[in-house]
């Protein structure tokens, strides 16, 4: 069976653009978005397995204490309206939201799952609760194989996945971050990495009452350090090797990193 979503009146015509975004979680939502403001004849699938759009792993956790790593006034999911994600905030959470707090992470995946509900064009947007398996070439573009058997067809696909997380340990003593029941609150816990998300991990055991050891372990026992000012950098019009091996774009970000520096910017302005 082959599945055609309505890709609105333009679509009908051979006039639309038609995209698939596999993948709906915060960059799938992300990328859906921009589309939809690219142009009236964009016309978009958006495939995501889960019913929570706009969470993946980071955005999943619903404890408070899971904050995120960025300030408010860079979290916009738009680049041309920064102000658009401390609206929300200050409308629907905190009306004294401050642009640079550090807020809870589960509030974002709940931003973007509002923002693209109410997004404009959106009547452009088809969200399909299911999993692509398999792309192959089709009429007129590339055709989307579903796990239920369905095909859908469009004309370009985004591969917006996300991470990938391995099987659950069917024993238990070993979860992933931000899953899994909390251990015995006397039971020693072994955290292997030192990063943001252990950070995270210790703050749920210590808000949960845990009282035995936590050992966090590393390669380089390195801990995340506090942001340091940064202005973003303007890139020029054709400058990303897109299109290019994986390592084109590497040598690019090094070479244009080495170029700011010298100028007495800093790397973190070209990320």
């Amino acid at each position: 069976m082959e599945l055609k979503p309505d890709f609105g009146a333009a679509g009908r015509r051979g006039s639309a653009v038609r995209v698939a975004v596999i993948g709906g979680r915060a960059s799938g939502v992300l990328m859906a978005l921009q589309l939809l403001r690219h142009g009236p004849e964009v016309r978009v699938a958006l495939i995501e397995k889960t019913d929570r759009p706009g969470r993946g792993v980071a955005y999943a956790t619903q404890d408070p204490a899971h904050l995120l790593n960025t300030r408010v006034s860079d979290m916009s999911a738009y680049a041309d309206a920064p102000d658009h994600f401390l609206d929300w905030l200050r409308a629907k959470v905190d009306p004294m939201a401050s642009p640079s707090a550090f807020v809870a992470r589960a509030l974002h995946g709940r931003y973007l799952a509002e923002t693209l509900a109410g997004a404009e064009g959106r009547d452009r947007l088809t969200c399909l609760q299911a999993e692509a398996v398999r792309l192959a070439p089709g009429p007129g573009g590339v055709a989307v194989h579903l796990a239920g058997g369905q095909v859908l067809s469009a004309e370009h696909v985004v591969l917006a996945t996300g991470h990938a997380l391995p099987p659950a340990d069917p024993g238990g003593a070993v979860s992933q971050p931000w899953e899994g029941a909390r251990p015995d609150p006397d039971a020693d816990v072994l955290i292997v990495g030192t990063g943001l998300t252990m950070v995270d991990q210790v703050l749920s055991l210590l808000d949960a009452g845990h009282r035995a050891r936590i050992e966090a372990v590393s390669r380089r026992g390195l801990l995340p350090q506090p942001h340091a000012e940064a202005a973003p950098l303007a890139l020029r019009d054709g400058e990303l090797p897109l299109g290019q091996p994986v390592s084109a774009t590497l040598r690019w970000l090094r070479r244009r990193v080495a170029e700011t520096e010298a100028q007495g910017g800093d790397w973190r302005s070209v990320v």
